[in-house]
C-alpha cells in the first residue's frame, strides 16, 4: 500500500540520527506522482513531482502530497507570482512597503513598533504574507526582502529617534537569513551603513529558528547582545524550544 510507505517513511524521518556524539532530527517533504498512471517524458516528471513536493512543503513539516492536474494550475499561478517577485525586486523593491505595527505599554504609550513587509501585484491586488512569504522563503528571496526591511526599518528608527532616543524596532528574521555564513556581518554592516542606534532594533526569530540549530542561536544571540541588538522569540511555546 502506498500511503503505508509514505506513512513509513515520514515515520521513520523521524527518528533522531547521531553524528560525532550529537543527535540530529530531520522531517520530510515528499512529492509523489503515478507513473505510468500520469505520462509525460523525464522533465515533466520531475517537473510534477517537484510541484507536489512544493504543495507538501506549504502544508508543514512531514507531508506528502500526490501530483493533480489542479496543483499543476497552482504551479502557473506560482510561476507568475515568482516572475512577478523578481521583478519587483529588480525595481528597487517596487510594490513591496513596509507598515509598522505599534507596541504599547500600558495600553496606550506605543514604546516601539514591529515592522511588518506588505506586497501589491501589478493589478494592485494586495497579497496577504501567508501567500508570498512561504515562496520568497522557497525561492531565497526573503534574503533581499528581508534586508529591504531591515534597512527600511533602520531608517524609520533613526529619524523616531531624533525625538523619543528610547523608541525601538522590531524586524523578523527568516530562517533562510538566520542560515547564512554571513549573518552578522550583514546585520552589521547594514545598521552601520543606516547609522541608527543598535540597542533600539530588536531582530525577532521564531521559536522553530531556535530549535532548529540551538547551538548556532546561541552564539547567535551572544555577538548580536555584544553588540547591543536585541533578540525577541516569537511563538514561543508552541514548539520544542520552550523544553529546549
Amino acid at each position: 500500500n502506498i500511503y503505508d510507505g509514505m506513512g513509513g517513511l515520514l515515520e521513520r524521518a523521524q527518528m533522531p540520527g547521531t553524528v560525532l556524539d550529537r543527535t540530529f532530527y530531520c522531517t520530510l517533504s515528499i512529492g509523489v506522482l503515478r507513473y505510468p498512471e500520469t505520462y509525460g517524458d523525464g522533465r515533466e516528471i520531475i517537473k510534477n513531482a517537484e510541484i507536489a513536493m512544493y504543495q507538501a512543503k506549504k502544508m508543514g513539516e512531514n507531508n506528502y502530497v500526490f501530483y493533480t492536474s489542479t496543483l499543476d494550475n497552482d504551479s502557473v499561478a506560482r510561476a507568475e507570482m515568482e516572475t512577478a517577485m523578481r521583478e519587483s525586486i529588480d525595481n528597487d523593491f517596487e510594490n513591496f512597503e513596509v507598515y509598522y505595527q505599534p507596541l504599547v505599554a500600558n495600553e496606550r504609550d506605543i514604546i516601539g513598533v514591529e515592522a511588518l513587509i506588505r506586497w501589491r501585484l501589478p493589478d494592485g491586488r494586495r497579497l496577504s504574507p501567508t501567500q508570498f512569504i512561504p515562496l520568497a522563503e522557497y525561492l531565497g528571496l526573503i534574503i533581499p526582502i528581508g534586508e529591504f526591511v531591515l534597512r527600511s526599518a533602520a531608517r524609520f528608527c533613526r529619524f523616531v529617534n531624533t525625538r523619543h532616543p528610547d523608541f525601538f524596532v522590531s524586524v523578523n528574521v527568516s530562517i533562510r537569513q538566520f542560515k547564512q555564513l554571513e549573518f552578522m556581518e550583514n546585520i552589521l554592516a547594514l545598521l552601520d551603513a543606516e547609522k541608527v542606534e543598535k540597542k533600539n532594533i530588536m531582530l525577532e526569530i521564531t521559536e522553530g529558528m531556535a530549535i532548529h540549530d540551538m547551538q548556532r542561536m546561541r552564539m547567535i544571540a551572544e555577538e548580536l547582545r555584544m553588540q547591543n541588538i536585541r533578540v525577541s522569540m516569537d511563538d514561543f511555546g508552541t514548539g520544542y524550544s520552550s523544553l529546549g
